[in-house]
């Protein structure tokens, strides 16, 4: 009978506030004005040891370059402290820990996460623990709210050549509020609820960004066998899909160990590499003879008693081999039960298995790599296989993008944290305590039916404005423009004029512009024109000077009525405002053009 599943989220979301620790803007595009490098180190963390998966990291001995847009600054770069705070920011996530259950923290204290990945320039990533010990309801029970963190993002991945990895510090710095949870959830569907209700929460507080991983979620599975942390999902569709991969590669993997064990087991004592570069010179592999070429060596090694579970039928082990390769930057490998194939000839691999001095039951494996990856990988490969046979399969994967989870480095400990050194901590204020705990009364579903009522538009609309984390730019329009017409702008006739140009508007654009159009006194038939100019390229001081925004009078509209009247008879009211369109580029009132030609008739 299997193991139960064990299923627990962290949910990452991020906020529209400005960056945590600088005073940058979130909003950025991904290119930058210049670049800089670095090489990562790990550090002692707290207890007085070098955390596993730094160290993991480290052997990796990789280097970064980061593209430096124009949303940041020295902070980023880690040539400067970091400044306080982001207090709205931390008001944001002291929200959603309320709306939780959770209970805050009175003293806020930032601890240092050791992360050498290269995600972060400074090797670390600032982490603030805010509350602890919540809950929601859920369809199928209560599911425990383990902590709510506030931390800043990391830097973006834009390409990962192996050795060197390409990165954009544009996202670094953002405030993401982490909620975890306690390992209470039944199955993948539960998973997708509890995500959708946990992300529902915090959009409520109209803070959340808009962006394709501003929510990302990492989720938490054991099978008994260890806990597995599958990061960076950003889709809630993938959860499901993550989750049942692995809970299929681990009932896989449990088949493998016990068909190896039956056989006798793996002896890492006879995995070594053998240099059979000189007899596969002249292979018909191109991806032997390529390696060659570029200087590279050609191993070979027997894996004992694991014939036929590295590939065959629902047995893939060669796969948990290929994928530990990646990470090291080696693409270059075979093995037996694959072969012949790759250009290999039935006689070559009758001489590797030979040369292997491989048994009825052994396989072989083949790697094409450098003499120093090649020293790396002959002790993590046998490492991780017994790992893997005893069952011992606690790490950290990734969900990659052929549908399955794949294996990333292992899982952090206790070695990875340290105080913050720059920051001191601070005790928060009563006031902010309360105004948390005030917001928390309403559970979200309820706060999006006081959004419709307190604007006086649909719930519909309220329930997409919060779930398409337009909500603070709702709030922010609606303060000067009528909040029915703000939640059109927002989600149709906006969506409907960049369809049309393939060009975008961002949130900053519109507030300017709006602020603009108001500015001059102008309404929103002036503002409808001027999206349309800002979205053909227009500058925003060029359209508050173009005559185009500026409404028809009703006597400039009588006049071009009586025009088109007097050259052809218009049946009804749409070729009317057709043919009045063909005659101007400025914006008009339909309904006034309507009242104008109903006179004119009579």
């Amino acid at each position: 009978m299997p193991n139960p599943v064990m299923i627990g989220l962290e949910v990452h979301v991020q906020l529209n506030t400005g960056k945590l620790f600088c005073r940058c803007p979130v909003e950025g595009s991904d290119e930058g004005s210049f670049e800089l490098s670095r090489r990562l180190k790990p550090t002692v963390g707290e207890a007085g040891g070098v955390d596993r998966a730094a160290r993991y990291e480290e052997e990796r001995d990789r280097s970064f370059t980061y593209l430096c847009p124009e949303n940041t600054c020295l902070v980023e770069y880690d040539e400067e402290p970091p400044r306080s705070i982001n207090r709205e920011a931390l008001n944001v996530s002291l929200k959603v820990a309320a709306s939780l259950g959770c209970t805050i923290l009175p003293v806020i204290e930032c601890m240092r996460k050791i992360v050498i990945d290269g995600s972060n320039t400074s090797g670390f990533q600032r982490t603030s623990l805010v509350a602890v010990n919540g809950s929601i309801q859920t369809s199928r029970g209560r599911v425990g709210i383990t902590s709510v963190c506030l931390e800043e993002d990391s830097a973006r991945k834009l390409s990962d050549g192996g050795d060197q990895v390409h990165y954009s510090l544009g996202r670094l710095g953002i405030p993401l509020i982490e909620i975890t949870t306690d390992p209470d959830i039944v199955d993948q569907d539960h998973a997708v609820e509890v995500a959708r209700k946990i992300g529902l929460t915090a959009m409520t507080t109209g803070m959340t960004r808009r962006d394709s991983d501003s929510i990302r979620q990492d989720v938490n599975l054991s099978m008994g066998h260890g806990r597995v942390e599958i990061k960076g999902i950003s889709r809630i569709s993938q959860i499901k899909d993550a989750i049942e991969s692995e809970t299929e590669r681990q009932m896989m993997l449990e088949r493998v160990a016990s068909t190896v064990e039956k056989r006798g087991g793996l002896s890492s004592k006879g995995f070594h590499f053998v240099d059979v570069s000189e007899y596969l010179r002249e292979s018909g592999s191109t991806m032997i003879s390529g390696g060659i070429r570029e200087g590279k060596h050609v191993y070979l090694s027997r894996l004992n008693n694991m014939s036929g579970v590295l590939k065959s039928g629902d047995m893939r082990l060669g796969r948990e081999i290929a994928d530990l390769t990646k990470v090291f930057a080696v693409q270059g490998i075979m093995h037996s039960d694959e072969l012949p194939g790759y250009g290999l000839s039935g006689k070559e691999v009758r001489e590797l298995f030979k040369r292997a001095e491989c048994g009825d039951l052994d396989a072989f494996m083949i790697v094409i790599a450098s003499k120093a990856k090649a020293s790396l990988l002959e002790k993590e490969i046998p490492s991780r296989i017994e790992h893997i046979l005893a069952l011992r399969l606690d790490e950290t994967r990734y969900f990659s993008d052929q549908g399955r989870t794949a294996f990333l480095r292992p899982l952090p400990g206790a070695e990875r944290m340290y105080p913050e050194t720059d920051l001191e901590p601070f005790r928060l204020s009563k006031e902010e305590i309360s105004s948390a705990l005030d917001f928390g009364k309403l559970p979200a579903e309820d706060r999006i039916k006081k959004l419709a009522s307190d604007y006086n538009i649909s719930q519909q609309d309220a329930s997409t404005l919060v779930t398409e984390s337009k909500l603070g730019l709702f709030v922010s329009l609606s303060s000067v423009l009528n909040a029915r017409y703000s939640a059109r702008l927002i989600l149709q006739r906006l969506p409907e004029l960049e369809k049309k140009s393939g060009n975008k508007v961002s949130e900053e654009e519109l507030r300017r512009l709006v602020a603009a159009i108001k500015e001059r006194g102008l309404g929103e038939l002036s503002l409808d024109a001027s999206l349309d100019l800002l979205l053909k390229g227009l500058s925003i001081e060029e359209i508050t000077r173009s005559p185009d925004i500026e409404p028809l009078s009703k006597e400039e509209l009588a006049a071009i009525i009586n025009e088109i009247s007097r050259i052809q008879k218009q049946n009804n009211a749409g070729e009317m405002i057709a043919s009045v369109k063909k005659r101007t580029s400025r914006p008009f009132d339909p309904k006034k053009l309507i009242e104008i030609a109903e006179s004119i008739k009579k």
